[in-house]
């Protein structure tokens, strides 16, 4: 999974440590997290998430009944249980080109 920071750190329950060593995440860790997002986000720095889950090939190739077909990635994604990999800020910079269509518009 990848998307906003604060979103996917919504469906963790664990990160990958600097070691690579999968960890419970805890209220303190997330704050700490939380408080990365929000000084990259001071920096005017777009925040990104990466996470991960594993699942068994019945999650996703329509073995569950239960689950109507074709949303069974949707129902894995918002179960949560995921593991943080990695927040980045990414610096979203204004190409040439938009002023002048902003102007235009």
């Amino acid at each position: 999974m990848k998307g906003a920071a604060e979103i996917v750190l919504e469906c963790c329950s664990s990160y990958l440590n600097q070691n690579g060593e999968k960890v419970s995440l805890n209220d303190g860790q997330k704050q700490e997290f939380i408080n990365a997002i929000n000084s990259y986000a001071m920096q005017s720095l777009r925040t990104i998430s990466f996470a991960y889950k594993e699942v068994s090939p019945s999650q996703i190739t329509g073995e569950n009944k239960d689950i109507k077909q074709g949303e069974y990635l949707h129902e894995i994604e918002k179960s949560g249980g995921y593991t943080l990999i990695a927040i980045i800020g990414i610096r979203d910079v204004i190409r040439s080109e938009v002023p002048d269509a902003v102007a235009t518009c």
